[in-house]
């Protein structure tokens, strides 16, 4: 089994519930749970290969503590909930947690778009994290994933190419939605799932209600 944990202040229901889309439209079982609506601890055990997609506020991940996800996914930070944390460092810091617990071998997808973003890849790196993806909607992410103008560009593997166009899919406008679908792109690649299957399936993403 893969687990797939996604945080952030925006967009973690969309995106948690986009990579459970993409990877059982790619022929793997997945399942979306956690704060986007399941507890994980209540549904039935996927099969072999399954992915648990679990999305996390911070509280969850305070109290959370044993979890080691193969994937983690900070897709943003904005100022939010500081009436728990007290300040915007705690409440930064908690979502960090996700990240800097998991394995050495465990993948960091994170979201460079603000400062936070780009202050939580320095400090992964600087702790000697090598398996760490950048994702943007603004602009370039060098050695990660990016949206340009609707364009999914794939530069994982150091060259930059253009996989999807999203404004085939009437679920994934605008920004926020770009950021999350880059992010969700990200995981079905460390997941092993082939480029061209991923693009092919992001127009049948129903979004949320």
């Amino acid at each position: 089994h893969s687990v797939v944990a996604v945080t952030g202040t925006n967009g973690k229901s969309t995106t948690t519930a986009l990579i459970a889309h993409l990877v059982d439209a790619c022929g793997r079982e997945a399942t979306a749970c956690g704060n986007i609506g399941e507890p994980i601890l209540s549904i039935n055990p996927l099969p072999a290969g399954g992915v648990y997609v679990i999305e996390m506020s911070s509280y969850q991940i305070d109290l959370t503590t044993s979890l080691l996800p193969q994937i983690a996914i900070l897709l943003n930070l904005s100022p939010d909930h500081i009436d728990r944390h007290g300040t915007f460092e705690n409440y930064a810091a908690s979502k960090r947690c996700l990240l800097e617990a998991q394995a050495a071998d465990g993948t960091a997808i994170v979201g460079i778009d603000d400062d936070h973003g780009c202050e939580t890849i320095d400090r992964l790196r600087a702790a000697g994290r090598h398996h760490v993806i950048p994702i943007s909607a603004k602009g370039a992410a060098k050695g990660g994933v990016w949206v340009d103008d609707g364009q999914l560009i794939d530069d994982l593997l150091g060259e930059a190419v253009q996989v999807a166009n999203l404004a085939a899919s009437s679920a994934l406008q605008g920004f926020h939605n770009w950021q999350n679908a880059a992010a969700a792109y990200a995981a079905t690649r460390v997941l092993g799932i082939e480029a061209e299957a991923v693009a092919q399936t992001f127009a049948s993403f129903p979004g949320l209600p």
